[in-house]
Parts: C-alpha cells; structure tokens; sequence
C-alpha cells in the first residue's frame, strides 16, 4: 500500500517539503528568459524536410544524460512538425501550467509528475531542453484531464498509479493549435476545473504551502474513536489547530425562509443529510483533503463534504 493511502498526513507533509524546497528554482525559471532556436533554419529546405529520428536525436541531445522524457517517441514527431521551434515562449502560460503541474504533483497520484517537476525546477536545464520537459509534461497532463472524469473513482484511489499513456488527439490538436496561435495560456487556463469551490481551495492550498514549519508526525496506527487515548493525540490537535479545523468558521448571514405551516407535520420534509452541528460549524479542509478534492472537481464528480476529513486523517 502506496505512503498515500496508509498516512495521508504524512505523505502530505513530504510533498509540501519537496515543493516548497523547489519552489525558488521552479518560479525562478518559469520567469527566466526563453532562448529562441535561430528562425532562419527554420526556412531551411534540411529543416523542413527534418525525419523524425533527426528530431529525437537533437532532442536527446540537448537533455542531460540523465534526463529521458517520457512522451519521447511522440515528442520527436511533434518537434519536427514544429520544425525544432520551442513551444513555451509565453511567460504567462509557463507559469500557469506549472502551477496545474506542482498542483498534480502534490496529489501524488502519479509519480511521474513529481518528476517532471524536478526537471523544471533543475538550473541546469535552459532553453531547448526545458521546452521539451515543460512538452513532455503537457502531454502527460492533457491525458490526466482527458480520461479522470471516466476513470476518476479509479485513478484518484486506487493503490497504485495510473498507467500513463498518450492524450486524445483532437486533445492534442487543440494544444498543437494553441501554440501556433499564440494563445497557450488562455488554453491552458479553460483546461483548470470550473468549479466555483477550485479558486478558494487553490488558495488555501497556497496558504498552507506557504506555512514552512515541520508537522508533527502520528503513527500509523489503529483508528481512534471518541473518549479514546492515544500518544497522537498531541500531534492530532496540533495539525488540526493548524489547519484551522479547531477555529470558528464565520459565515455570512443567512435569511431564514418564511414557515409555511403544514398540514400534517408527520409528512414534512426533513433533510437529515447533516446533522445540525455539522451545518452551524463545518471544519475547514486540510491541504491534503484540497488536493483531493480538486482532482474530484477535474472528475466532474461532486465534492465531498468537510465532515470526512477526520475519516481521510484515520480518526
């Protein structure tokens, strides 16, 4: 069983170290200049008439030697279709699809993400060969959002990860024609859940991202139960005092409807889904519990209510 599934708190806490400890190098680079591929061999008749093993050859040979991007073989094709042209000279959509990359990568669903953004985040790898990373991540990525909201109950919670494979290709076309029309960064940014909840957990993920003090750290032990003991629980009210499920959610006013009184009470309708604390005082997301909820948002599936949080943390 994957890190994820036996301690979620923890396995949170290792990914936020990793990101934040990438973060400098990961935004550093996405605003660093791209260096263009001379346009006049472009126009070449070599260039336009470029094979594709021509193209994986100069691809590999502007990565490191331990460097191999996963999508190789396709890349090679679209790179020569793109006549070596980089595909990544927009700032704006570089720094908005890392930020969907490190949000992936958190999850933890795939590890193959978390590696692509040790790529990024690499000083080391400039120009042509950060474009065919940030490319090689794409391609990854439009598969992720093309195929979750059909195998979204397996993906997002199977044991192991999900088999990687290429996107659709009318998906592909829509992204091939975004950048030659320069409009990378609008495209990426409809390809984001819609959700009216994604921006205020994106943000609270980032609040929570930004908070660089060590969690404590609980066993992986039996689940607890009401009027228990245990040893964690020190370090259970501390990571729920943090992430503000001990605080006092202030909510706007709500108008209370008219009563409209009703002939036989025994017949009202009752709506007994949650029970009345839990409508007065719902505890605030934990940044794990984001994660997950954003990829149930990418799913097309129904977010799921804050009461299960203490259930995702093995209370």
């Amino acid at each position: 069983m994957s890190v994820e599934k036996r301690n979620p708190q923890r396995a949170f806490a290792l990914y936020c170290a990793l990101i934040c400890s990438l973060m400098p190098t990961f935004t550093a680079s996405a605003a660093a200049p791209i260096m263009p591929v001379d346009s006049s061999s472009a126009r070449s008749p070599a260039s336009q008439s470029m094979s594709v093993a021509q193209s994986r050859s100069q691809l590999l040979a502007v990565l490191p030697k331990n460097v191999t991007p996963f999508y190789s073989s396709e890349l090679a094709v679209l790179y020569a279709a793109n006549h070596m042209q980089p595909m990544w000279q927009d700032r704006a959509a570089v720094q908005h699809f890392q930020q969907q990359l490190a949000e992936l990568a958190l999850s933890g669903i795939q590890p193959q993400f978390m590696q692509w953004v040790k790529w990024l985040s690499d000083p080391a790898i400039t120009g042509l060969a950060r474009d065919v990373i940030l490319s090689d991540a794409t391609l990854g990525y439009l598969h992720f959002i093309s195929g979750v909201g059909a195998n979204g109950s397996v993906w997002l919670y199977s044991n192991v990860p999900y088999k990687m494979a290429m996107p659709p290709a009318t998906i592909l076309n829509r992204w091939q024609q975004a950048v030659h029309e320069g409009t990378t960064a609008p495209y990426l940014a409809s390809l984001a859940p819609q959700h009216p909840q994604y921006e205020k957990m994106h943000q609270a993920l980032k609040e929570m991202l930004a908070d660089r003090r060590p969690w404590p750290q609980m066993a992986n032990g039996p689940s607890l139960r009401p009027g228990q003991l245990s040893d964690d629980i020190p370090a259970l009210r501390e990571i729920l005092d943090r992430t503000g499920m001990l605080h006092p959610v202030v909510s706007a006013p709500v108008q209370i409807p008219e009563v409209i009184p009703v002939d036989n009470p025994a017949v009202a309708v009752v709506n007994d889904d949650l029970s009345v604390d839990e409508e007065k005082a719902a505890p605030r997301p934990t940044a794990w519990w984001l994660v997950h909820q954003r990829h149930l948002l990418f799913a097309g599936l129904p977010p799921v209510t804050s009461g299960v949080v203490l259930h995702l943390l093995r209370l």
